[in-house]
């Protein structure tokens, strides 16, 4: 899954602000803002684009959700599986709109099957593509379930709703977990907020830790602690989502 143009241009002028703001806090130094920008963007970038794609993940596999469970309904009315992705994606639409990620996979699925390219081969490639386990495991169950001659209509509308299942307890957990990463961001946020404040309110208060040996190593030090904070939060954050 990639992150487009468009973000990518938003998290670089995202980070140049960051690390610039750092560097007048800190030191009140054009150069090191610049040191900073230049060391700390790619870091802070790799997080942002991680972390934007686990979000895109998380918001394909709530929409393949609603797929099967429109698939399941779709069967049970007497539509061929074939025939039921052309009006799934139709349903598709008028839930999350022409645009999204299910309607674009959707719409690549049906046009292969125009080709007369095999159902199961098309969901297999939508879930290596997608790297989203349970679109994967929905692949693999409808492959064996078709090749069997089981009971198609049965086995989807239970894989489906294991799926389902497994989706709302991730969005509990997801919930809470951004609950936590909002009180991360909150915190790392205040120490700067207070320096800055404390720069605008009363400027000549801090020039000591700006103008003599001693402030700026005390400067460097406390980033140093402002840095690793963040990294122990975000490992902190990521543990509890794994």
């Amino acid at each position: 899954m990639k992150c487009n143009k468009r973000y990518i241009l938003q998290f670089i002028l995202i980070d140049f602000f960051i690390f610039s703001l750092l560097g007048y806090l800190f030191f009140r130094s054009i150069l090191m803002s610049v040191l900073l920008v230049v060391i700390g963007t790619p870091f802070l970038f790799l997080i942002q684009v991680k972390e934007h794609k686990r979000k895109q993940k998380q918001k394909l596999n709530e929409q393949f959700k609603d797929a099967i469970l429109s698939l399941a309904a779709l069967l049970r009315a007497g539509y061929s599986v074939e025939n039921s992705f052309e009006e799934m994606r139709r349903e598709m639409i008028e839930l999350h709109g022409e645009k999204s990620m299910i309607v674009v996979e959707l719409k690549r699925i049906i046009r292969k099957l125009k080709l007369n390219v095999m159902v199961e081969e098309l969901l297999e490639d939508f879930g290596k593509r997608s790297g989203i386990d349970d679109i994967k495991n929905f692949a693999s169950v409808f492959k064996t379930a078709k090749r069997s001659g089981g009971d198609m209509l049965k086995i989807i509308t239970k894989t489906a709703r294991m799926i389902v299942d497994k989706c709302d307890i991730e969005r509990e957990v997801s919930t809470v977990i951004a609950a936590k990463r909002f009180e991360e961001r909150l915190m790392l946020i205040m120490p700067a907020a207070i320096v800055l404040y404390l720069n605008i309110s009363n400027p000549g208060f801090l020039d000591v830790m700006y103008e003599t040996i001693q402030g700026r190593l005390i400067m460097i030090a406390c980033l140093i602690v402002y840095a690793g904070a963040f990294v122990v939060g975000e490992k902190i954050v990521e543990l509890k989502m794994q």
